[in-house]
């Protein structure tokens, strides 16, 4: 690491501006902008590689508004229009990132209100030192209704939700601060057992300090009853968290999920300390490089904003090896405890995304996971092959490359795909060779089908090859716990996946979902490719037929909805029906979820 700690170090003299944290994936922001893209009311998103900076996703919500209205928020001439839902949700979106480093300002004069700005107050009274400048209001806040009923009455203080979305916020001129309680309640009722309960409280803080650091943090403690006594991690409702306790026979599980960002940068770059989920590449069923599916893992990211249409994302990060192996080495053992030492283990990765049309999306990635030694140098450079340079250093890591691009024909439809390579021998691609392990996954989102408002809908299929993200070395598996940092599913499976949501209120989701998995699951005896944990060794036959094995067939259909009770403050409940080669089970689950 001492490389990338001088690399930052060289970052320092150049100049600094104010830097919002990084925007994690699952903030329902995301999924508005890529209806607006599809609607074509965005030029050159850049957004790729989630997660983006705050001040990215502010930036692209004014590009939506000045493109529906005018300043004085009527429709123009040739305007698209949007529903009467996504107007709304555009006025909460622009509201909510108006706090912070991305403080929104009305701008008037005497004469006339002009068009509102997403900039710091500094620039705005250096630029326009004639007009008043006052804080943009927003009247759909049901926690501020509720505070000032309270406070009217004398049984509240105005200290809390003074802003109609933080618990607690303080803003000035040197300082911001945004403070959150968490809380998340799940109950799973199955067919057979005990009902599953999944509590969990925590908090969450963004700062931005002097403009010129910007700080986000978010803790989530949580606990797993129901299948009791816990003595493994196979007995979790779902094995995709990091550090599991209570695993001695004990009556709850446990784990904690804690995010952060540290973030520096200047116009054209952006360096960040960062524990974040990732998504690179279109897909909602799922990313084949890098997706949000295992826990988030500390990592050094560097952006590189190179004008309009072209980005860099680089990040270095360790992994966590699998709790069952890669343990290097024991120290000794003390009351009746066993010290060892577990094998290190990394990830470098990069993409290059690149928008040069308003209607294409085209993007270049790679990784490469290695460990059992110091980090490598050549993986240090945000610009180097990783391919090649894994072949230079003996060819011993996991080194993978991935190709996606969308393409928005007509407003509201988009053609997405990406196309994993992990291994692959040209000469005999189209044959059964157990080296040629790739993955492809293709799809089509419809916005407004039909001219239906508020509906939309996901169509998406998926091939992962036999032997695909394993390697021969333990440590190099493509996994970080034991979940794969890519696709969720296995290796040597065939995935349909079918979405359809309607919004009748900015607050209300409605949402069915049909997956259908093929997948070619290992014997006892035989290695046919489905397990990612189980490489091809030597002596084994190079032929490895797609779906070959045991063929396993699953379907899943899940009708849910959700309604967002509070500015934050969601209540929901699913049904699941799922059917196992013919043998079905079916689920019911309601929950609740604060911030």
């Amino acid at each position: 690491m001492r490389s990338l700690t001088l690399f930052a170090i060289l970052l320092l003299p150049l100049p600094l501006l104010a830097q919002p944290t990084l925007l994690p994936p699952s903030h329902p922001a995301y999924d508005f902008l890529d209806r607006m893209e599809t609607l074509g009311l965005l030029e050159h998103p850049l957004l790729g590689s989630k997660p983006v900076p705050r001040e990215r996703v502010a930036a692209l919500l004014d590009e939506i508004y000045e493109k529906t209205s005018n300043m004085q928020g009527v429709i123009q001439a040739g305007a698209f229009r949007l529903s009467r839902v996504d107007r709304e949700a555009l006025d909460v979106f622009l509201w909510e990132f108006s706090m912070g480093g991305e403080r929104r300002w009305h701008v008037t004069d005497k004469s006339h209100m002009a068009d509102t700005f997403r900039v710091r107050d500094p620039y705005v009274l250096n630029v326009y030192p004639f007009v008043e400048t006052e804080p943009l209001r927003v009247t759909y806040s049901r926690w501020l209704r509720i505070n000032n009923w309270m406070c009217e009455r004398g049984w509240f203080t105005r200290a809390f939700y003074r802003n109609g979305l933080n618990f607690y916020s303080y803003e000035s001129d040197d300082f911001d601060g945004y403070f959150d309680p968490r809380g998340m309640a799940r109950m799973i009722r199955q067919e057979d057992g005990d009902p599953i309960i999944i509590t969990a409280v925590g908090v969450r803080m963004r700062a931005s300090l002097y403009r010129r650091l910007g700080i986000y943090f978010d803790f989530l403690d949580t606990t797993e009853r129901g299948r009791a006594p816990y003595s493994s991690r196979s007995q979790l409702y779902s094995d995709h968290v990091g550090y599991v306790g209570g695993l001695a026979d004990e009556d709850a599980a446990n784990y904690d999920l804690t995010e952060f960002d540290l973030a520096i940068g200047g116009k054209y770059w952006e360096l960040h300390a960062a524990k974040l989920p990732l998504r690179w590449g279109p897909g909602r069923s799922g990313q084949l490089l890098l997706s949000d599916w295992p826990t988030s893992f500390h990592q050094a990211q560097l952006n590189l904003n190179l004008g309009s249409r072209l980005r860099l994302t680089y990040l270095f990060g360790s992994l966590k090896t699998n709790p069952n192996a890669e343990v290097l080495d024991t120290l000794y053992t003390a009351f009746g405890d066993t010290r060892t030492i577990e094998a290190q283990k990394y990830i470098a990765a990069h993409r290059l995304e690149w928008n040069p049309h308003r209607r294409w999306r085209l993007a270049f990635s790679e990784s490469v996971v290695f460990g059992e030694r110091s980090p490598e140098l050549a993986y240090l450079i945000p610009v180097n092959f990783f391919h090649s340079a894994q072949h230079d250093l003996g060819d011993e890591d996991n080194s993978l490359m991935c190709f996606d691009a969308s393409w928005i024909p007509h407003a509201g439809w988009k053609l997405y795909g990406q196309f994993l390579i992990d291994d692959m021998t040209i000469g005999k691609l189209g044959s059964d060779y157990y080296g040629n392990k790739i993955g492809w996954l293709g799809g089509l989102a419809w916005v407004q089908p039909l001219g239906l408002e508020n509906f939309d809908v996901t169509l998406e299929m998926a091939q992962l090859r036999p032997f695909i993200y394993t390697q021969d070395a333990p440590i190099n598996v493509y996994s970080h716990w034991t979940a794969p940092l890519g696709y969720r599913y296995a290796p040597n499976s065939e995935v349909l996946f079918a979405d359809l949501r309607y919004r009748p209120h900015r607050r209300v989701l409605l949402e069915v979902t049909w997956t259908h998995l093929r997948h070619g699951a290992n014997s006892d005896s035989i290695n046919y490719g489905g397990d990612i944990n189980w490489p091809h060794e030597s002596g084994m036959t190079e032929d490895a037929k797609f779906l070959g094995g045991i063929l396993e067939k699953s379907q899943e259909v899940e009708i849910g909805g959700s309604y967002e009770i509070l500015e934050n403050l969601y209540l929901w409940s699913k049904g699941r029906w799922n059917d196992f080669d013919g043998e079905d089970a079916w689920e019911m689950e309601v929950g609740f979820r604060l911030n």
